[in-house]
């Protein structure tokens, strides 16, 4: 078990500028298939990474959950949620002090949906 179970971990795959072959770039990874019970996650952000969620059903909504250092004063910090109909939405960078709920960069996501709605995630190289 992991420190975040039940979440399931959403791999974070390297955008790079020559693959390897005559083409160069980046294969797409496997998507990763929403579950609305027990939420994801993905680690090490570092501000810049991006999630692509598809959506091959109805509308659905991804919320990404503010870092708990956020609400001061009583007041209270609104997830970023995102309304996606069919098609397919690119989300992101996530900022490190917004986002990231511990000290390994995890930012938690919450899809409202399972089956319809798929993730794949991609961080920025540096340059």
């Amino acid at each position: 078990m992991g420190q975040y179970d039940p979440r399931t971990e959403l791999t974070v795959s390297t955008i790079v500028r020559d693959g390897g072959s005559l083409l160069g770039g980046t294969v797409p990874i496997a998507q990763l298939i929403a579950n609305a019970t027990n939420k994801h996650f993905f680690q090490n952000n570092d501000g810049q990474v991006y999630v692509e969620i598809e959506n091959v059903g109805g509308s659905a909504t991804v919320d990404f959950l503010p870092a708990p250092s956020l609400p001061t004063d009583g007041l209270t910090v609104d997830p970023l949620s995102v309304g996606v109909t069919a098609g397919t939405l690119l989300v992101g960078p996530f900022k490190r002090s917004t986002f990231n709920q511990d000290g390994n960069g995890t930012v938690f996501i919450n899809p409202d949906t399972s089956t319809t709605v798929k993730f794949r995630a991609y961080r920025l190289p540096s340059v």
